[in-house]
């Protein structure tokens, strides 16, 4: 997309329905799909977070110091500009802003709206986009778990193998008492499991992380420990985290959820865990967070600080104030370096 901001996804010159010949149908099924979710489209796009907060402003397309203001009317998207974009509703601001053919920029939004779209909880309502079979599993192992409590394998593991000093488990967090491990479709075992809730960019659960444990909070000799189940909706967790504290107008991030506990019992900064360094970059913040922090990790082969410095990059330019902190050691992250000074 022309005028893009750092990080955002432009639609691409052409797609495998870029040809499609969208009818007046499809075209208010997808403004349905899309209503109530504009400022993520739209930040998805690319548009500056700073142009999408109902003021008046500098438009993202033709410039200007006050003439833009994105309105959102009835959760259509809707904008006015003073100068040569005029007003028109989200799809609209979406095809001036990338400056593709009205087929390219529909083609684009249904790839969005179909492949990443959360519009629902792990509990929430029916919705087409809604992978049933992802739900219902999501929904099953939720229900099976339970809180944590001291001494279970999911305590030992965070306080005496992770050696993190933490006055509660964020309620994010939860055990699984005995959680099948699949390689392919053959289940090799059982085991207890730490649980931590996925949400998407808006907020709602859309996906579980698993961490595989045994019953003295060891993590479990398998191949992966570490595994997200399918989201309600395939690529739901973009833009997403899972939500350990609340933020209050900072809010720290890091990739992994000990390494965010850690960070958090060191300075007390609410923290959220990106689950890897894909995700960190796509992070979206609320716009009530004025200053971010992201601690991270300190790859030798540089992945976490990339991304740490792609999500500033973005970050900044949507005017918010940023901080990069990294571990002085090659190869360690932030729980590393807490839990040596403890």
């Amino acid at each position: 997309m022309t005028n893009q901001s750092a990080g955002g996804d432009a639609p691409p010159a052409e797609s495998k329905r870029s040809q499609h010949d969208y009818n007046k149908r499809s075209v208010q099924e997808l403004k349905k799909i899309a209503n109530g979710q504009w400022f993520r489209i739209h930040q998805s796009a690319g548009v500056p977070a700073s142009c999408l907060t109902g003021k008046h402003g500098p438009c993202p397309i033709c410039g200007g110091k006050d003439r833009f203001r994105h309105d959102d009317k009835n959760g259509d998207g809707t904008y006015f500009c003073g100068g040569r974009c005029g007003s028109g509703d989200g799809l609209k601001l979406l095809q001036l802003y990338s400056g593709k053919t009205f087929a390219e920029t529909l083609s684009w939004l249904s790839d969005l709206l179909i492949g990443s779209q959360p519009v629902v909880s792990v509990k929430g309502q029916a919705s087409t986009l809604v992978n049933e079979h992802s739900r219902t599993a999501l929904n099953d192992v939720w229900n099976e778990s339970q809180d944590v409590q001291d001494g279970d394998p999911v305590h030992l593991y965070l306080t005496r193998t992770r050696r993190l000093v933490l006055p509660r488990i964020p309620s994010a967090l939860r055990l699984h008492r005995s959680l099948p491990y699949f390689e392919g479709k053959t289940v090799i075992g059982e085991y207890s499991a730490m649980l931590a809730t996925v949400s998407a960019a808006d907020g709602k659960p859309v996906s579980i992380h698993r961490t595989f444990l045994t019953l003295d909070g060891l993590k479990a000799k398998v191949s992966a420990p570490k595994r997200i189940m399918k989201p309600v909706i395939a690529g739901a967790c973009s833009g997403g985290a899972i939500r350990l504290y609340e933020p209050s107008d900072v809010l720290g991030v890091a990739e992994g959820i000990e390494t965010a506990l850690a960070c958090h019992v060191a300075t007390g900064i609410p923290m959220w865990a990106a689950i890897s360094s894909t995700l960190m970059e796509k992070l979206i913040v609320p716009t009530s967070v004025n200053e971010v922090v992201i601690f991270a990790d300190n790859d030798t082969n540089q992945v976490g600080q990339n991304a740490a410095k792609k999500l500033a990059q973005r970050l900044h330019s949507d005017g918010k104030t940023v901080k990069i902190l990294t571990p002085a050691t090659p190869g360690t992250d932030w729980a590393d370096a807490v839990t040596q000074e403890l």
